[in-house]
């Protein structure tokens, strides 16, 4: 599907310090492209199985996550990633964060 990622965060640590994932970690961390998104809210539709689920932010166009809202009624209780694939089973999930390639005074990404 043409997204753009690698691995960030406390899984990049755990790779470095481990070879492996931390002790106890029940999420990954992914940096994206914010571009690429768009793709994100196409493959959501998709039927991955009843095991998992991709939820993308309503408002991942919008670069700072101070100005962006919660969804709970949509079961999006996150604002810093972009997007977050869930295994619906036990929870564990992949937090999708955004990297921008942008002017500094840019406030949104276009969808």
């Amino acid at each position: 599907h043409n997204i753009r990622y690698w691995i960030a965060y406390k899984t990049l640590l755990g790779y470095v310090q481990r070879d492996g994932l931390l002790p106890n970690a029940l999420d990954f961390d992914i940096l994206a492209m914010a571009q690429d998104t768009s793709r994100l809210v196409e493959l959501r539709t998709l039927n991955f199985s009843s095991d998992y689920e991709l939820k993308v932010h309503p408002q991942w166009f919008i670069v700072e996550k101070t100005r962006r809202s919660y969804f709970y009624e949509e079961g999006i209780d996150f604002v810093g990633p972009n997007a977050r694939f869930v295994n619906r089973k036990d929870h564990v999930h992949i937090n999708i964060w955004p990297m921008y390639d942008y002017h500094p005074n840019q406030t949104r990404i276009e969808k």
